[in-house]
């Protein structure tokens, strides 16, 4: 009996995720570079290191591993992916759905995650996640990770930078209420193992950078 051949689409096929072809932008000033983590105040570093202190922007591709000291930021990682569906939920016109449909919120509720702003690291970093010098931001604001910030650029050289805080970015009030949904979702829900289950690295991850700049408590 002959062999059936299956003819799989490797158009989309990557062996280790969605991580080549990244277009990620960063910011170098001599061999530092800061590289940009959607959902980790990205919009607030990145015209900070550019606009403010002058860095050149970069992209991914353009890191010397071998000499450059690449430093990114990371939140709470189910803190971030709550924030990072609220956005795709808001972009998408879709919060109606989860204020307001229970079916579509117990649905999200078990999705690990949508899109880029609330990938887990490692998907988008790929193994180099491992080579990247995590920051720990709080979950409230900025203030810790620029005070860790300027601590880093002291270390290496560059000086502590004029923070401009005209460059936060404000989350709409809208998707700031789908936000809280999905942070009661997740809390309610009790089928979320997977979902759980899929941020255990990052989870990791934040522990780990906590812990590097003494912010575990003892």
């Amino acid at each position: 009996m002959g062999k059936t051949m299956i003819k799989i689409d490797t158009r989309f096929y990557k062996d280790d995720g969605f991580n080549e072809d990244r277009n990620i932008e960063c910011a170098r000033w001599r061999n530092l570079v800061y590289v940009r983590t959607l959902k980790c105040g990205s919009e607030f570093f990145y015209r900070n290191f550019t606009q403010t202190a002058g860095w050149q922007p970069i992209q991914w591709d353009d890191i010397d591993w071998s000499n450059d000291l690449a430093f990114a930021y990371i939140m709470a990682p189910i803190q971030r992916r709550h924030k990072g569906i609220a956005e795709f939920l808001f972009v998408n016109d879709l919060n109606d759905l989860v204020l307001t449909n229970q079916s579509f919120g117990r649905m999200i509720a078990q999705v690990p995650c949508l899109d880029e702003h609330s990938a887990r690291m490692r998907d988008i970093y790929g193994d180099r996640v491992n080579d990247l010098h995590w920051i720990p931001l709080s979950q409230t604001d900025h203030t810790q990770g620029q005070r860790l910030t300027d601590q880093l650029l002291t270390q290496q050289g560059h000086g502590a930078l004029e923070w401009n805080i005209d460059f936060v970015h404000t989350t709409e009030n809208y998707m700031g209420h789908s936000y809280r949904r999905l942070r009661q979702l997740w809390e309610d829900e009790v089928m979320i193992g997977l979902a759980r289950f899929y941020f255990q690295e990052d989870i990791k991850l934040y522990i780990e950078a906590l812990r590097s700049h003494d912010l575990l408590p003892e």
